[in-house]
């Protein structure tokens, strides 16, 4: 609030003496509370606390004394504080569970020659996770749900990028140019402590990937030398690493790779050291994405199904294709499209902000043609997953019509909050039913341990019986030789006559 003229340089105690903050329609904010900080001459900042949802932008009356203003209260879904902590406290619950469900499946799931099922729970995690970021203004259940889905194993892992270009980060936020609307990035990117650097979101994603490669080519180094051309364990470590390794992590952090891409192209300047580290990092990223995606196209297109399933073959670029039954010429590139509709997510939040329809329309409409070509064209090897797998792109389906209901406008709190719920539950029955199939699995896994183990002990058991019970019975024809060879008397009978 600013009063004029300048020389209306009232003290803040008689500002809060005559202050008046009056509804225009009634009972469209209230109930709430309000302070006033003095921020310069004849220049005051108020501060409203909600204790309740807005749900349509509404207007309040200002009025000092005989001077008159309006103030709008935006539309606002903002929970109290003690909401917030106890969603906070959830948050972080659920995010560890999430993170030792996925961490702790990993290995049991190649076990069983499923891991397919965990990727699968990977990506939604990452998909409908940067739902969030969408330009909705979402009810708190929902906000709540969808922070839950934000842990990625990505953010754990070290950014050596970040420590190096630590001093070049330090000069430019000397200089406040960070503070330049320019360099921000979407709004929701923001509200969740996002930037728009490449550095620091994905920094850590393109070094792991660099280091792969660089490890991959002093395999292959290593091969072409006489003296290791015959080791069996080379051979292995360079199809292992070359295609499962390799291009099953692209797999998985193209979709955080592809964010951090489309954040730094925002601002894409080369304005000092910091802003062009980005820059190159991000070009080198792109190619790398691009060179990627086309050689795992050419790969899949060159080689029909039948070549696909034979086992050199299955072993080397069976990743590619890893848990789907090669039935249609289409099959097999179900889980690049997987990656595009992820690609296709992070484009839209990143360059449609001011559009939230457009943000999620396309999203629908790829959804709907990705079920009808699940449905016509990809089976899945484990027949409990297939049908899991397009049920849960259904839910999915139906939580973004629910997201697109948000966008429109809203009649009232009771309207908003169904709406909200009708979100969770779609995309919480999508989360629940394939997590749940990965626990279900690890239950077999486990179950399947225990039975090896217990197989082994009643073996060894068995083996221990036997082994005592033919010691036993070998001593008494050792005895019995014993005695022939010393001709041993036959014992004689005694008769006691009695008188």
């Amino acid at each position: 609030m600013t009063l004029f003229p300048i020389t209306c340089n009232l003290s803040l105690e008689t500002v809060l003496k005559h202050l008046n903050l009056i509804e225009e329609v009634p009972d469209t904010v209230q109930p709430f509370q309000y302070e006033v900080i003095k921020n310069d001459t004849s220049v005051y900042f108020i501060k409203i606390f909600l204790q309740r949802p807005i749900v349509q932008p509404s207007v309040l009356n200002v009025t000092l004394s005989h001077l008159n203003g309006t103030m709008i209260v935006p539309q606002n879904f903002t929970p109290t504080e003690f909401e917030r902590n106890e969603q906070d406290q959830i948050i972080e619950i659920v995010q560890i569970s999430l993170a030792v469900l996925i961490g702790g499946s990993i290995m049991g799931t190649i076990a069983l020659g499923a891991s397919s099922i965990v990727w699968a729970l990977v990506s939604y995690q990452q998909f409908v996770g940067y739902f969030i970021y969408i330009n909705v203004l979402y009810p708190s259940q929902v906000e709540t749900f969808l922070l839950m889905l934000q842990v990625s194993f990505w953010d754990y892992l070290p950014n050596p990028l970040a420590f190096v270009t630590e001093p070049l980060l330090k000069d430019l936020l000397e200089n406040n140019k960070i503070e330049s609307p320019k360099f921000h990035p979407p709004q929701k990117f923001m509200i969740y402590e996002k930037t728009s650097f490449f550095i620091e979101n994905g920094g850590s994603i393109i070094i792991t990937n660099i280091m792969l490669l660089i490890f991959l080519a002093v395999i292959l180094n290593l091969k072409s030398l006489k003296r290791f051309q015959n080791r069996i364990f080379l051979k292995y470590l360079k199809v292992y690493l070359r295609w499962n390794v390799v291009t099953r992590t692209f797999l998985e952090n193209g979709l955080p790779l592809g964010l951090a891409i489309c954040l730094q192209l925002r601002i894409f300047i080369f304005d000092g050291p910091y802003l062009i580290t980005c820059a190159v990092f991000t070009v080198i990223s792109m190619l790398y994405m691009a060179i990627m995606i086309s050689f795992m196209l050419r790969i899949l297109y060159k080689r029909d199904n039948d070549l696909l399933k034979k086992g050199l073959i299955k072993r080397i670029y069976g990743t590619l294709h890893e848990g789907v039954i090669l039935k249609k010429s289409t099959s097999k590139y179900f889980h690049i499209v997987i990656l595009f509709r992820g690609l296709l997510l992070v484009c839209l939040i990143s360059f449609f902000e001011d559009s939230p329809l457009i943000q999620i329309i396309p999203l629908i409409f790829f959804n709907v043609g990705l079920i009808y070509y699940m449905i016509r064209e990809v089976p899945f090897e484990d027949k409990k997953f297939d049908v899991i797998t397009k049920i849960k792109e259904v839910f999915i389906l139906f939580g973004e019509i629910g997201i697109m209901m948000l966008v429109t406008k809203i009649e009232n709190e009771t309207h908003y909050e169904v709406v909200g719920w009708f979100i969770v539950v779609m995309l919480g029955c999508a989360f629940f039913i394939e997590s749940g199939y990965v626990i279900i699995l690890q239950i077999v896994e486990i179950k399947q341990i225990i039975n090896h183990y217990m197989k082994m002990w009643k073996s060894f058991f068995a083996y221990l019986k036997s082994f005592c019970s033919s010691s036993a019975e070998s001593e008494l024809p050792e005895i019995t030789t014993t005695r022939k060879k010393l001709k041993l008397p036959a014992p004689q009978k005694i008769r006691i006559s009695s008188r």
